[in-house]
């Protein structure tokens, strides 16, 4: 089936945002349908395309389903990325993974019910698996035990997706990403910690002891492999990891940044735990084989990618 138009939620946030770019670069005859509240995206960050005649923009709460059926009407795809981006909030506030959730996730998947979509792409992470410190990650074989409100979130939306897939032949394809950084970024290590040494180059104080260990992504590696496996998905509903090859530590980001900005290394206060909060992983290894047998190939690793979000933030 041809891609004509395109439903993308979170239009106005990081990747929402950098999707809108990608596709209006690359695929001149798709139209793009965002929609985003403005809570946690910005509308600066769609501002450029706005007078792009493939560019539609409505401000709207996804909550409101009789509206996301209305707008979501002929559209052939759903890029399903709106979501609670901040997984620390829910410390206080557990709900607010399922109201900025899976909430969400169930309003756009009736939508596509009653309006015969045909196809979904939907961004899940790494939190729906379980801590693991030794072996990679794996789609079908780690055991699937989220330790956050947020990765529980994104587990039952994937379940869901599978449901609807199952009962009512929607082709759905699964992105569990890594840390993703870029053009747009508003939230993660790097970004904070540049933000913060702006302001006081002399001292930071740290979540977590710095051991902290994942995978950082940059955000069109990430795009240009959800396009290629949902090209290339034969079957009605597939699981992708998207990561690079390597890891990189929280106390070696903090390099980068203070090398970055030309500044001699601050005091640091770090905290005693090997994580940030509770409910974050302190090391995550996806495995990239499936996504790889596809040929897709990532351009930047971890430290490159990180470099590159610091150029554009």
């Amino acid at each position: 089936m041809k891609i004509k138009k395109i439903l993308i939620t979170g239009v106005a946030g990081f990747i929402g945002s950098n999707y809108s770019e990608y596709i209006l670069k690359k695929f001149k005859k798709i139209k793009i349908v965002g929609i985003d509240n403005l809570v946690v995206g910005s509308k600066k960050n769609i501002l450029e395309f706005l007078s792009n005649r493939n560019f539609i923009f409505y401000k709207v709460n996804i909550n409101n389903l009789k509206k996301i059926v209305r707008i979501s009407k002929n559209c052939d795809l759903v890029i399903h990325l709106a979501s609670n981006a901040d997984i620390s909030k829910a410390i206080k506030n557990p709900l607010i993974d399922y109201i900025q959730g899976f909430k969400l996730t169930l309003n756009i998947i009736e939508a596509m019910r009653k309006n015969n979509i045909p196809n979904i792409i939907f961004s899940s992470g790494s939190g729906v698996y379980k801590e693991c410190y030794n072996n990679e990650l794996i789609e079908n074989k780690t055991d699937l035990l989220p330790i956050s409100t947020y990765g529980a979130n994104k587990l039952s939306s994937e379940a869901f997706i599978c449901a609807y897939s199952h009962l009512f032949g929607i082709k759905a394809s699964i992105f569990r990403f890594a840390n993703v950084v870029g053009k747009r970024q508003t939230h993660g290590v790097a970004y904070d910690f540049k933000r913060k040494l702006l302001k006081n180059s002399k001292f930071i104080k740290v979540m977590g002891n710095g051991t902290q260990k994942k995978s950082y992504i940059d955000v069109n590696d990430v795009i240009e492999a959800t396009i290629l496996a949902f090209k290339k998905q034969s079957n009605k509903f597939s699981i992708y990891n998207i990561a690079n090859d390597d890891q990189i530590t929280v106390r070696e980001i903090l390099k980068l940044v203070v090398k970055k900005l030309k500044i001699d290394y601050p005091k640091v206060e770090w905290s005693k735990l090997n994580r940030g909060w509770l409910g974050d992983v302190p090391f995550v290894k996806l495995s990239n084989k499936k996504i790889k047998k596809l040929g897709w190939k990532y351009r930047f690793n971890s430290r490159q990618a990180i470099l590159n979000s610091l150029e554009v933030m």
